[in-house]
């Protein structure tokens, strides 16, 4: 079992090899136990019969390290990661054997900090440590009831807007089309994926529109309502300037933070599930189309435009290049963790680290096509700089 954390939204423990054995499933779940020093942990997994053996595994291993399991059964992953802190636990662990990974979040149901993950490396290397005091698990039953109505919750004047709901996952197209009315003419069509953590929004007028921009219109909406916002390192920057507008903060999280820098934005963002949970966003979405009474277009026409590309990258980014660095047109600086950020005229980017040597890199224009072309000169320019 080989513990990977080259990924940009959370921690990964993937199998070098095709399946995740039961076996060593069990070794992940002790290990997690020791890094999180006793504290309970949620374990859910996917609908499959594999998956729910590989949990049952992991849930022995983290029984055998002394912590107290909570067995959430068959869940997808963004209720697990809302469930982990709205039920105060220490961390939370999502087995999809049909994905070949087990992913893991910490205690506000984002990624784990890089205290945890240096402690998840030494828990492997002393494997042979056992606790004599096994921990309990806890069968959790009605919480599919318990999401729905915290759902409910982000509609306080109710949902008139109507749309139609998909999702590959059953449940998740289920659980919106309860909540939402739905239309007869396809008029709003929200797309939901299979792990409930990204939502695209379609209209004839406006085509698709991506996850990050809805985000963007529900962090307008509590701006302008007078509510500080915790959003990812990489949402859009104009958030920053409409913040200071309203007299109000947009508070930022890292992907794989080293320290405790961005620990408010985190425990703000463990209570704004509206920027993760795509089930979360949709019925937001729909709630603010209500109450205003306007059509998704005309919400949609009050965003600012632009565009963000994002790729991993390769990059050797020597220790001494904020220090030394002179760019042409370029300007640089961190952020509140290992981050950079590089603005220039036509756009900025921003490079997080995520280990191994590979770096997160979000670039941000008016277009796409510039998103992308700033996200390849700044590349080449780092590249170019370190090895002169």
């Amino acid at each position: 079992m080989k513990i990977d954390f080259n990924d940009t939204e959370s921690l990964f423990i993937k199998h070098e090899l095709p399946p995740l054995y039961p076996s060593e499933c069990a070794d992940v779940g002790a290990a997690v136990g020791r890094a999180v020093h006793g504290r309970k942990v949620g374990v859910g997994y996917g609908c499959d019969c594999e998956s729910r053996a590989n949990a049952l595994a992991l849930m022995a291993g983290l029984s055998q390290s002394g912590v107290s399991v909570w067995d959430m059964g068959e869940v997808f992953e963004s209720q697990l990661s809302f469930f982990v802190p709205f039920a105060s636990l220490g961390a939370g662990v999502f087995v999809n054997s049909k994905e070949k990974k087990v992913k893991m979040f910490g205690e506000d149901g984002l990624t784990v900090s890089g205290a945890v993950r240096k402690r998840l490396d030494e828990a492997f290397d002393n494997r042979m440590i056992s606790c004599q005091d096994y921990g309990r698990i806890f069968p959790m039953a009605s919480l599919d009831v318990l999401y729905r109505e915290e759902l409910v919750k982000q509609a306080p004047y109710g949902v008139s807007a109507e749309c139609v709901v998909y999702s590959s996952d059953k449940r998740i197209q289920s659980i919106l089309r309860d909540i939402l009315p739905q239309s007869t003419d396809d008029a709003l069509v929200l797309r939901v994926n299979r792990f409930g953590t990204s939502l695209s929004a379609y209209t004839k007028q406006t085509g698709v529109v991506p996850f990050v921009k809805l985000v963007a219109i529900c962090g307008m909406y509590e701006l302008k309502n007078g509510r500080d916002i915790s959003v990812p390192f990489d949402a859009p920057q104009f958030l920053d300037d409409l913040a200071i507008f309203f007299g109000r903060k947009a508070y930022r999280y890292l992907a794989a933070p080293s320290d405790g820098s961005d620990n408010l934005a985190r425990r703000l963002a463990a209570r704004q599930f509206w920027s993760r949970d795509a089930l979360f966003t949709a019925v937001k979405l729909m709630s603010v189309l209500s109450e205003y009474e306007i059509t998704f277009e005309e919400l949609y026409a009050q965003l600012p435009e632009f565009y963000i590309s994002r790729t991993v990258v390769d990059l050797d980014i020597p220790i001494d290049f904020i220090n030394e660095f002179k760019g042409e047109g370029f300007s640089i600086g961190r952020d509140n963790g290992n981050g950079i950020f590089i603005y220039a005229e036509r756009g900025s980017a921003h490079l997080s680290p995520i280990g191994n040597g590979k770096f997160c890199m979000t670039a941000q224009s008016n277009d796409m096509e510039t998103a992308q072309e700033f996200c390849a000169d700044v590349m080449d320019f780092i590249t170019k700089w370190s090895r002169e």
